[in-house]
């Protein structure tokens, strides 16, 4: 009795008789395509693993069901032994140590905007109310002293020259993921790939990188404006970023490698001439060493989105708020909806119920950001545990660049503490 799955198989068949198929030259067929394939590799465990298929080739070894279940064990070994190699612009020694850059950077001058502006009055105050009284008083003159030191003046300086660099270089990855990576496209870079495995997971790896490295973009974003620096510049950098996330997060289906794109790559680069001028069958097995992240990628990518665009409204009215009281004051005296508009957005600075529902809404953004940035961070965990930094060949030129990109940063800072440290 056939189950419903069997009935389905045979019928997509169209009409063949098993009790005629050659299981027997079909299954030789597939030893002389694999020997081939991995005499040219020179692998010695797929070698072995020819040698077994051929002896399982002869009916003589085993009934039927014991010789299809040493094929799927052996065809799985065979799989197993490949190693997945990342595209290295994608994900790179360089390009991911550039994203660990990007990220440590963003949450230092984090903390260190928050130190000058207000963490240093508040734990001055906390430490006065948990048995140092002496300090009660204190907290307010050394928060003065901290944000007028060079530390801080140097990281208010540094902050905003370390945004625009980072919005350029998470800008220029999405729309290299947007460019390489389309299934209409045959002709798309994306598709030099050595495997369907390979192609399918440098997209996602693509695809989701692109997405969650907004984090550090908008959690700068946000100190940025905290500290008083509200330039549409760097605002209109920073929502382009935004917008590309979510072009590719819309079109997850299509940022993917071209079937057809990718079979001729194959077909071109790999045929085997035992495998009738096709590639091995090696070029069909599945991912065996993924370092983790593409597994969680999708919790993330989603929240990463909503955390996005939550974070970008607020910014964005934080902005219009910020604009409007300090170079158009006259439109709150305007009737009609702009008006309106406008004095309901400068309410909350005027009024206790107002204030009170700002500062609610920036530590529950401020706290939002911090956790979206902290699922970044485990993602990029996962992807320097599998990072060979040490494999000189993998260090390319773009490698390089990728590294070097967030050095002028960097030095600015330290130069600056040095050179005013007087």
């Amino acid at each position: 009795m056939e189950d419903d799955g069997t009935a389905k198989m045979i019928g997509s068949w169209q009409g063949l008789d098993l009790s005629t198929f050659n299981a027997t030259g079909t299954l030789t067929n597939i030893v002389a395509c694999v020997s081939e394939a991995c005499n040219e590799s020179g692998r010695e465990d797929c070698t072995g693993l020819a040698e077994t298929l051929a002896a399982m080739s002869n009916p003589t070894n085993g009934t039927s069901p014991e010789i299809a279940g040493s094929l799927a064990s052996n065809i799985n070994e065979y799989c197993s032994a490949t190693h997945i190699q990342m595209d290295g612009d994608i994900a790179g020694p360089g390009v991911i140590l550039s994203y660990a850059f990007q990220t440590s950077l963003a949450l230092l001058f984090y903390f260190f905007v928050k130190i000058s502006r207000t963490w240093t009055r508040r734990i001055i105050n906390l430490l006065s109310y948990c048995g140092l009284p002496s300090l009660r008083h204190r907290g307010l003159p050394l928060q003065k002293q901290v944000g007028e030191s060079i530390f801080g003046a140097a990281a208010i300086s540094s902050v905003a020259e370390f945004h625009e660099i980072q919005c350029y270089f998470i800008a220029s990855i999405q729309i290299a993921t947007l460019l390489c990576f389309d299934s209409n496209n045959p002709k798309a870079a994306g598709n030099s790939s050595t495997s369907f495995g390979q192609a399918i997971f440098n997209a996602e790896t693509s695809i989701i990188l692109s997405i969650t490295s907004v984090a550090p973009v908008l959690l700068t974003q946000f100190s940025l404006q905290r500290a008083g620096i509200h330039w549409w510049y760097t605002f209109i950098t920073m929502t382009f970023t935004v917008i590309l996330a979510v072009i590719i997060y819309a079109r997850q289906a299509i940022v993917m490698v071209s079937p057809d794109g990718l079979w001729d790559t194959l077909v071109s680069e790999r045929a085997v001439t035992s495998c009738g001028m096709n590639p091995a069958p090696i070029v069909y097995c599945g991912l065996f060493d993924d370092p983790g992240f593409t597994t969680m990628g999708a919790v993330p990518v989603y929240t990463g989105c909503l955390v996005g665009l939550i974070a970008w409204f607020g910014l964005l009215i934080d902005q219009i708020a910020y604009t409007i009281r300090t170079r158009f004051p006259s439109v709150l005296q305007k009737p009609g909806i702009l008006g309106w508009v406008a004095r309901l957005l400068d309410t909350s600075k005027q009024n206790k119920l107002g204030r009170g529902l700002v500062v609610l809404f920036l530590s529950f953004a401020n706290l939002l950001l911090l956790f979206n940035v902290g699922m970044y961070s485990v993602l990029l965990g996962f992807s320097i545990r599998g990072t060979d930094f040490s494999n000189i060949s993998g260090w390319s030129f773009g490698q390089l660049v990728a590294v070097m990109v967030w050095t002028p940063t960097m030095i600015k800072y330290l130069y600056y503490i040095a050179c005013h440290w007087n």
